[in-house]
């Protein structure tokens, strides 16, 4: 039996009950505003954990802004509803983990240096082994954890369902109340708990300021607002046995910055040509549609032709000649066509050419490639 962290931070009596309910706090607006339902709500909240990342003893790991604020959130979530927040810490930081040298896989004997892009080990050894070492405190409690996803975020939410087990359980209130990320904003806003990173022009993310998964803008405010944490990275790179970006070091990168180059993100690209990602990704307009039905039209009056002029259509029938000869043309369903999109753009060498560019803007395009594929009922093996 536990008892029922109330918001005025009393114990309401006790209840039994074997799931423990853990609410997962990064002090972004998501998980902010799920907090501040459970509360509002009174949703029972038994623990609130913060997964601290630290890039050393003295440095943190999040962006300058949020861990400046994270001390006046955390005294304000208690003066407003009486909760107090965990911080859960895996003991190693990442400037510790980069130089430890790696005892099995395919570098033994080098030191980790810089995470790559996909498959990074700073979530594992600095995220998840933290997290991990925070519940093993319950023993074989039922745990469900309350996470900040939106309900315009369907795919980041699927990807977290599949990682339910039987003692491990996820929920998500913006999800199940169907409330988006403009809604987690208003949220914090209305219990004046929104950072203020989110209002200051050029920082479009939260998370770890040294993530190899940011864009190349977020590296270029890196280095023009905190040239000294900047500066950190550049001279790690030497002692790593892979750069921090693909095919590029961060000393070339900087003299990019430095002769005049300011990236510009994919979704802004975008909006200054007037048109979505969807469209983008879609990219067909009426006048597209119409050109390729003439084309469509040409290659059956061809395929005509040539099924009357030989056997071929008489032993396969006109149905079977026409579906050959069309495929051989290269028409697909765009069933297939989607499908065959996204197998290429998960292929092996895609995301070093796409992350480069984009960072994160990558993994936005994989997003939307998985929202086509579901919408014409395509499935693509990982």
């Amino acid at each position: 039996m536990r008892g029922i962290l109330r918001v005025d931070g009393g114990l309401d009596g006790y209840r039994e009950e074997k799931t423990m309910n853990i609410f997962n706090l990064s002090f972004g607006k998501d998980s902010m505003a799920t907090l501040i339902l459970a509360a509002e709500q009174g949703i029972p909240i038994d623990r609130v954990m913060y997964c601290e990342i630290k890039f050393n003893d003295e440095i943190s790991g999040e962006h300058p802004l949020m861990a400046e604020w994270i001390p006046t959130a955390e005294k304000r979530v208690k003066e407003l509803f009486g909760i107090t927040v965990d911080h859960a810490y895996s003991g190693v930081s990442f400037e510790e983990q980069f130089y430890k040298v790696k005892q099995k896989g395919n570098h033994v004997g080098d030191r980790y240096g810089f995470p790559y892009v996909v498959g990074a080990w700073c979530n594992d050894r600095l995220k998840l082994g933290a997290i991990s070492k925070y519940q093993a405190q319950f023993g074989n409690d039922e745990i469900t954890q309350f996470v900040g996803i939106a309900y315009d975020e369907p795919v980041r939410w699927e990807r977290m369902l599949k990682k339910q087990s039987d003692k491990r359980k996820y929920r998500s209130l913006l999800v199940e109340q169907k409330l988006t990320e403009q809604d987690a904003f208003e949220i914090c806003k209305r219990y004046d708990l929104l950072s203020p990173m989110y209002n200051v022009d050029g920082i479009y993310r939260g998370g770890c300021w040294f993530c190899p998964k940011q864009c190349l803008a977020d590296l270029y405010s890196l280095w023009k607002t905190y040239p000294d944490l900047w500066q950190k990275l550049c001279d790690m790179e030497p002692d790593s046995h892979n750069t921090f970006k693909p095919n590029c070091t961060l000393e070339e990168l900087q003299s990019r910055f430095e002769s005049g180059y300011v990236p510009i993100r994919r979704k802004q690209r975008a909006m200054e040509k007037q048109i979505s990602i969807e469209e983008y990704v879609r990219g067909m307009n009426m006048d597209d549609k119409q050109k390729q039905i003439e084309e469509m039209a040409k290659d059956l009056e061809q395929a005509k032709y040539l099924a009357m002029g030989t056997v071929g259509s008489l032993n396969n029938g006109f149905g079977g000649w026409y579906g050959t000869y069309m495929y051989n043309q290269g028409y697909r369903k765009q069933s297939d066509t989607v499908r065959e999109f996204l197998k290429l753009l998960k292929e092996k060498e895609s995301p070093k050419l796409l992350i480069w560019e984009y960072g994160e803007g990558y993994l936005d395009c994989i997003k939307t490639a998985e929202e086509l594929a579901a919408q014409y009922g395509v499935e693509v093996e990982e």
